[in-house]
């Protein structure tokens, strides 16, 4: 079956930095509508054509994915504002930071838990 726009697909990954560090492996297929902007669009356009069971190598440009480094948009937060669970690697929509954290948090921003520590976290 050839993937097409608003078809459903199930993708793994294994994501690399440009020294082909691994970053992240996603082994369990998690599912995609193809169109359904979940994607990045240069994903997106990848996908297209391909079969079932295609791998595809792709490269993304920062512009092509979250955007550029930005060292304003770090946060270091008091760990006892989040919940016992959390862990480096979780993401956080900034609207649903919790009560405290730092009011200058843009709210539009997807924030990922780079580190943590006994008293903070690291966004």
């Amino acid at each position: 079956m050839e993937i097409t726009s608003h078809c459903v697909v199930g993708l793994t990954w294994t994501l690399k930095d440009t020294l082909g560090e691994v970053l992240d492996t996603l082994e369990d297929p998690v599912e995609f509508v193809v169109g359904g902007h979940d994607l990045f669009k240069k994903i997106e356009e990848a996908l297209q054509g391909h079969d079932v069971g295609a791998q595809i190598d792709l490269h993304l440009e920062p512009e092509e994915a979250f955007g550029d480094y930005n060292e304003n948009l770090v946060f270091l937060e008091n760990r006892a504002l989040f919940p016992e669970e959390i862990e480096e690697g979780h993401t956080i929509e900034g609207h649903a930071l919790p009560k405290g954290c730092n009011p200058e948090a843009p709210l539009d921003v997807l924030y990922t838990v780079t580190e943590l520590y006994p008293e903070h976290v690291v966004l």
